[in-house]
């Protein structure tokens, strides 16, 4: 059986043939070097995980913003790429590019990702190292043999398509499981390096969500903060702030919440279940709010953290700011 490294950025290592329903993160492999680069990270797959169906699938804006990420190729520079091997491609440019942004949000990068392919699943390597050597280096035979079970992110057909990353520790604890990461998400060479990255603080450095979520009454989506907040777009006369960090975001109601009552007293809609949209140019700052609408990325520091807003980074991690919890972290013990 075949063992690839893919060197520089990306070791792709091709594994047994194991049914993987659940697995144990191996944090423990993965290391801060003295370059600034990670190593030791693991991608699986999981045991339902279907490869692309043609070559087309998940690869149409497969490398197409040249101008904007100089390290990846362009659709026409990638000839009758077989199934496999164009999915290899789309996985070492989309982990380049969240590298890229790790580099932006902390300053540290990714140095050595190794990709455990499942068994049947072959790579040509030849073409992969001709086509490939935009994307992180040519591919070389790997020093080591892992499987799926030690992986950091899971790639899945989770049903439920739901992102997840199971924090069952305290505040700056990083998780014990994998980043479960549905198919679902790959479909996008913009969308998937943002919430990958994203998952990435949230596994390794034990940070926490900044935003709110529907329904919940321990971290809801909005609030009436005790001074004031941003207003609702739609309606000037209700200062009621999203839960974030950083500004507090202009926004709008979803078009679900019909015409919604308001409590005179606090501006709240009387159904808790209504959703918010945040209007577009008017999030600053935090990356872990949102990280698909964010125009730069960064994360707050005690200067920009929102000491009120009722969001798991402040319940958990003593209010806290994200950047505070990130640079207090062992890998940065030097």
């Amino acid at each position: 059986m075949a063992t690839l490294l893919l060197s520089v950025l990306l070791a792709i290592i091709i594994s047994s043939s194991v049914i993987i329903r659940t697995v144990s993160a191996s944090q423990r492999s993965i290391r801060l070097n003295p370059d600034g680069r990670y190593s030791g990270i693991v991608v699986g797959f999981s045991g339902d995980f279907v490869a692309p169906a043609n070559q087309n699938d998940m690869i149409s804006r497969l490398m197409v913003r040249k101008q904007r990420n100089k390290g990846l190729l362009l659709q026409k520079d990638i000839p009758k790429l077989t199934t496999l091997l164009s999915f290899t491609l789309f996985l070492q440019a989309n982990l380049q590019s969240t590298s890229n942004i790790l580099n932006e949000l902390i300053g540290y990068q990714l140095g050595e990702v190794t990709i455990v392919l499942r068994d049947g699943w072959t790579v040509d390597m030849a073409k992969l190292n001709k086509t490939g050597n935009g994307n992180g280096g040519n591919v070389t035979e790997a020093p080591a043999f892992l499987t799926a079970a030690e992986s950091d992110v899971l790639f899945t057909d989770d049903e439920s398509q739901q992102i997840l990353t199971m924090q069952w520790g305290e505040c700056s604890e990083p998780a014990a499981a994998p980043i479960n990461f549905p198919k679902t998400f790959m479909s996008d060479q913009i969308i998937m390096p943002r919430l990958l990255a994203h998952q990435w603080l949230l596994y390794r450095y034990g940070v926490f969500n900044e935003f709110g979520y529907v329904s919940d009454d321990s971290y809801p989506v909005y609030f009436a903060p005790p001074n004031g907040g941003a207003l609702n777009g739609s309606s000037a006369s209700n200062a009621v702030s999203i839960t974030s960090c950083s500004n507090r975001p202009e926004f709008n109601y979803t078009s679900q919440c019909g015409s919604q009552t308001v409590d005179p007293n606090t501006g709240l809609p009387n159904d808790r279940s209504c959703d918010v949209v945040p209007i577009e140019g008017s999030i600053a700052s935090s990356f872990l709010y949102a990280p698909l609408v964010v125009s730069e990325y960064r994360l707050c520091d005690q200067k920009t953290h929102d000491f009120v807003s009722p969001n798991r980074q402040n319940a958990l991690c003593d209010y806290q700011s994200a950047q505070t919890v990130i640079s207090k972290h062992a890998d940065f013990d030097m």
